[in-house]
């Protein structure tokens, strides 16, 4: 049995809680206090402030320096089939947004249209080997750090052992480089590379002309394919080299 005592606006439950109710209006306010000190506070707006007294949003918390910089805590407390500890986030007739730990998992997603009742789509996950999954949901086996996937192609960057970093493709599909959203550069997924070619037969398999600072390697107007010490590729001299198709 808990005491009820009223004296002006404060309310005493019991010897740690107390509620007090500040005026009416535009400036008031209602305060709860435990162990003589206020907790939180709901302003005549609707703000909820937690260690604050001046709430700027719907809740607003406020901590000195807490522990590993934890603010706060949001914890699914089942042992056994568990459904995750996300937040959703939502505009109005836009979108539902999620983020947080995934069903039964040490991973940190995101989700696009996901609510309590649509389980939406997941668009990115961090495992907890630090791989970053876009399109994909379960870890990939080996030193890869980004993995990227549309259901068919896959493809991703990493690293191997003794230091070499790669980047390329999973799956039998050809790598491309592009700058100035052209393609530049392919590789095959037989391992022909191709420049000014997006079907090299050979490697590596180049269309138009290599410059070099000695000279020239291209082809000149009747189809021959010239490797010159100077000059322009045109034949005839200066111990031209030709190959004839």
């Amino acid at each position: 049995g808990s005491t009820r005592i009223g004296s002006g606006n404060d309310y005493q439950f019991d010897s740690t809680l107390k509620i007090n109710a500040e005026s009416t209006g535009a400036t008031g306010y209602l305060r709860f206090y435990t162990n003589s000190a206020e907790r939180l506070r709901i302003d005549s707006s609707g703000n909820v402030g937690v260690g604050v007294s001046s709430p700027a949003v719907k809740f607003h918390v406020d901590s000195a320096n807490p522990s590993n910089g934890m603010v706060s805590v949001f914890r699914n407390i089942a042992s056994t089939s568990q459904t995750g500890s996300q937040i959703q986030i939502t505009q109005n007739n836009i979108d539902d947004w999620a983020f947080g730990q995934p069903a039964g998992v040490s991973a940190f997603a995101f989700w696009s249209g996901r609510s309590a009742a649509v389980s939406g789509t997941e668009r990115l996950r961090i495992t907890s080997g630090g791989q970053l999954l876009v399109g994909a949901t379960s870890e990939v086996t080996g030193l890869v750090k980004l993995f990227l996937s549309d259901g068919t192609i896959n493809s991703g960057y990493g690293y191997k052992t003794g230091g070499v970093e790669f980047v390329g493709t999973f799956t039998n599909h050809p790598f491309a480089v592009i700058t100035n959203n052209s393609e530049r550069l392919r590789i095959t997924s037989g391992g022909s590379v191709g420049i000014g070619t997006n079907s090299p037969s050979s490697l590596p398999h180049v269309n138009g002309v290599i410059t070099h600072s000695a000279g020239t390697i291209g082809s000149n107007a009747n189809g021959t394919r010239t490797i010159q010490s100077g000059g322009s590729p045109s034949g005839g001299s200066n111990g031209d080299i030709y190959y004839i198709y």
